[in-house]
């Protein structure tokens, strides 16, 4: 298994060298499995705004200032691990934190976006 490991990667590193640019598989359908709501939601809130890439995950009686900036917000009470399966999304390259004043804060990556917008 390591052996082929190393020729994938090996491979990868030539073709990357060549000037390709080689993509990894993500398991954005795993995410599915896991979270299927909190996924229905997201791929909801960017039929409706496709140029937002900001999440806050906060209370539903909570206030917060974007500064104006549009975000999808998400609640805690609505979908349950919210915090593990958001920590999960990020080890899947699906989303990153952009944390600020302690309110989880994250961005969805293009890689993402383009998954969830897919018909």
């Amino acid at each position: 298994m390591l052996q082929e490991w190393k020729f994938v990667a090996e491979q990868m590193a030539a073709l990357e060298a060549r000037g390709f640019e080689v993509h990894r598989a993500r398991p954005f359908a795993e995410l599915e499995k896991k979270a299927p709501m909190l996924l229905a939601e997201m791929r909801e809130d960017l039929r409706g705004a496709p140029l937002v890439r900001q999440i806050i995950v906060i209370g539903a009686n909570l206030t917060y200032n974007s500064g104006g900036k549009m975000l999808f917000r998400y609640c805690p009470k609505q979908h349950e691990y919210i915090d593990s399966i958001m920590t999960i999304m990020v080890h899947a390259g699906a989303i990153y934190s952009a944390k600020f004043n302690d309110v989880p804060r994250y961005n969805f990556t293009e890689e993402f976006v383009s998954y969830l917008l897919a018909e």
